[in-house]
């Protein structure tokens, strides 16, 4: 059919607009209303829906309802509108989920969840398929961490345990030097609640610098050099180190042994925990979701472990990572998921104000989240790498800048109280010959070359006699003075690293 054979039966029909009207594929009644007018006839609709078939079917005489493939239509401005905010959405949701930490550590725990969790075989070990050696079962534990530091008549029950040498410990390892500042935190924590529990230090060979083991002794800390023992970890790359507290259970020397990361801060007495009649005790890991304590029941938290240290339980350990690389927890929280897995029928529960997570169970009173004072607070995120901040969670329990800075320079006098000497020699030797009057009475003086001016003459006399000289003393304060200008080299050296460590900026460590 043609246009113009339309053009004789529509008499209100503008047939001139036809075309331009009618050629979208989506033409609507309006469209037609808009050609008809507003007086549309019967003959009217009729020559209107041939207009519309004969145009977009390319004018044939039946037509074609259907419209040509001429691809999509333009979008509309709201379309755009549309398809901008799902994409702002789906933005947002990627940022928060890889930027926003709590969101990203959720759903790296779902993923562990659903492939971990799905295996019967990682629920827990069973004792009937993988059957483990022991060195204590119940009251001989606890015998064997009665004694507290002194002798202890209980004995290994096999397995190459202590044997019952009546040694405890608090120790900590460090995989690098940029963890000293914790270590010296823990050391005065420990040292201040503690006083005369040991404290032990898991150190490879060649991984810390000379700085941090001459401060580790000067601190009294005992030195334990182990193997290493790594695993790649995707969950976090940090936690393929954490397996180096496998070692600790070959720490025979010891009947009882508390690991702790260095990351804490020891608040309270914790002789009682030696004395659990258990072999493994560690407390629920904790943590806040919109800002509200999680109630859920978690896996362990890594921070703090009680151990019986036993070689056979080691070997143990150390096979089975071997033959079933699953058990390393690659996608999850490494050492710290297989220690709950391998203690999970025979272990106990700490309560968590001996591994309180200060961000996520502490509360503003500096109690925990059941009401009770911490002692262990656990710097899981807001490390205190340079000294107690104001206001953060748990930073009231730490040592202050000034407390460490004493006892690092009382450390290095104890450790090394020949140097003086040794000193004062070196410094004669290069002024070249000096009299012993005169040198004694540099000394007595703290080396104030003026003050030695104005009283040459009198010097002589005050070594001979220094009841007769009438020489008045220093005063106190020229006095911690010269104490301080005879501070030992190695002492200042000690000083140097530690305040290059905390002014360092290590805001990238968690």
């Amino acid at each position: 059919m043609s246009r113009a054979s339309i053009g004789g039966s529509a008499s209100n029909l503008e047939l001139a607009a036809a075309p331009q009207l009618l050629r979208r594929p989506r033409a609507s009644a309006q469209d037609l209303l808009a050609l008809v007018g507003s007086t549309p006839r019967c003959e009217d609709w009729e020559v209107a829906e041939r207009a519309k078939r004969a145009v977009v079917g390319g004018g044939n005489g039946g037509g074609s309802a259907r419209a040509s493939p001429r691809g999509l239509p333009p979008l509309s401005a709201r379309s755009w509108r549309r398809a901008l905010s799902a994409a702002l959405a789906l933005a947002l949701c990627l940022v928060l989920l890889f930027k926003h930490r709590s969101l990203y550590r959720n759903g790296q725990d779902a993923v562990a969840a659903a492939y971990y969790g799905l295996d019967p075989a990682m629920l827990g070990r069973s004792e009937a398929r993988y059957p483990a050696p022991h060195c204590c079962r119940d009251e001989a534990c606890a015998a064997r961490g009665s004694g507290s530091g002194a002798a202890s008549s209980s004995s290994s029950s096999g397995g190459g345990g202590g044997g019952g040498t009546g040694r405890v410990a608090v120790v900590t390892y460090l995989r690098d030097d940029a963890y000293t500042p914790l270590l010296q935190q823990l050391e005065c924590t420990l040292r201040r609640s503690n006083p005369g529990l040991e404290l032990g230090l898991m150190m490879v060979e060649g991984e810390l610098g000379a700085g941090t083991l001459a401060l580790a002794r000067a601190l009294n800390i005992t030195l334990l050099p182990v193997a290493p023992l790594d695993y790649p970890n995707t969950y976090d790359w940090r936690y393929r180190r954490n397996w180096l507290k496998v070692r600790a259970l070959g720490l025979v020397q010891y009947d009882a042994v508390l690991l702790v990361d260095a990351d804490v801060a020891v608040t309270g007495a914790l002789h009682p925990l030696f004395s659990m009649p258990v072999e493994f005790a560690a407390a629920w890991d904790q943590s806040k979701w919109l800002n509200r304590f999680r109630t859920v029941v978690q896996g362990i938290n890594g921070g703090v472990f009680l151990l019986r240290p036993c070689a056979a339980v080691e070997a143990h350990m150390a096979a089975l990572l071997e033959a079933h690389p699953k058990l390393r927890f690659t996608h999850s929280t490494a050492e710290q998921d297989f220690f709950g897995w391998y203690y999970r029928y025979t272990g106990a529960t700490l309560p968590i104000q001996y591994n309180c997570q200060a961000e996520q169970a502490l509360g503003a009173d500096g109690l925990t989240v059941g009401g009770m004072v911490p002692k262990i607070v656990h710097f899981t995120r807001n490390k205190p790498f340079h000294g107690p901040q104001q206001g953060a969670p748990g930073h009231q329990y730490l040592c202050s800048l000034d407390d460490l800075h004493r006892r690092s320079i009382l450390a290095g006098q104890m450790a090394s109280p020949g140097l003086e000497a040794a000193e004062a020699a070196a410094a004669a030797a290069a002024a070249g010959a000096q009299p012993q009057g005169e040198q004694a009475a540099g000394q007595q003086h703290g080396g104030d070359d003026v003050q030695q001016q104005q009283q040459q003459q009198q010097q002589q006399e005050m070594v001979q006699a220094p009841a007769a000289s009438g020489q008045a003393r220093p005063d106190a304060q020229q006095a911690q003075q010269e104490q301080q200008q005879q501070e030992p080299d190695a002492t200042h050296r000690l000083l140097s690293a530690q305040s290059g460590l905390l002014q360092q900026g290590r805001n990238e460590l968690p």
